[in-house]
């Protein structure tokens, strides 16, 4: 009887409903060298799960999963962060195992940020105006004035020489020489005249 009984204890533990399968879930974040850095792994989640992930109110991921979930993600150092990771579970949708959850992890900022530089206004080079002088010297104007045929004829008859005497000088040699004297105011009127023509 006792050793029936023992195996009727050893069936019963045997043939129990199995445990849960194991959830896994590692949240963490950090700020260092200027970045915030944000890691979110979720394993061992069987079925179709959902998960959303948010960064001071904005959603930075939403998804179905399954079984597992990995987000690292870097962020701004020089703000605070205020991370919020909801999971919910399929085989746990109320959380009454806690598989189902929402996590809330605050980063403070661990950098400054640097003002912006303040813009360089242009400089403006003014540049005197050069006043240069051009002295123009106008040429003596050319006299071109051409003697009229009075006044050819005037210095003409000017220039007439006295005639010689009538002393032994024959009246003959007097008339020519006349004619001559006359010829050549002749031709100088005639040069004068056509000069005025041109």
């Amino acid at each position: 009887m006792c050793a029936g009984a023992a195996a009727l204890v050893a069936l019963s533990v045997l043939g129990a409903p199995g445990t849960a399968v194991a959830h896994s879930s590692s949240i963490s974040g950090t700020c260092a060298a200027g970045r915030t850095t944000l890691s979110v792994q979720i394993t061992s989640y069987p079925g179709e799960n959902q998960v959303l992930v948010s960064d001071n109110g904005a959603t930075v991921a939403g998804t179905s999963f399954g079984p597992d979930f990995r987000l690292r993600r870097d962020f701004d150092g020089t703000a605070d962060h205020s991370f919020t990771v909801t999971v919910t579970a399929a085989d746990d949708p109320s959380g009454t195992h806690g598989w189902s959850f929402v996590k809330k992890l605050n980063v403070a900022r661990c950098a400054t940020a640097t003002p912006p530089a303040k813009p360089v206004a242009p400089q403006s080079t003014t540049v005197p105006p050069t006043t240069t002088t051009v002295t123009t010297s106008s040429p003596a104007p050319v006299s071109s004035t051409v003697p009229s045929e009075t006044e050819v004829i005037s210095v003409l008859i000017g220039r007439e020489e006295p005639l010689p005497s009538s002393d032994g000088v024959s009246p003959l040699w007097t008339l020519l020489a006349c004619l001559m004297l006359l010829g050549t105011g002749v031709v100088t009127f005639v040069i004068v005249r056509r000069r005025k023509l041109q």
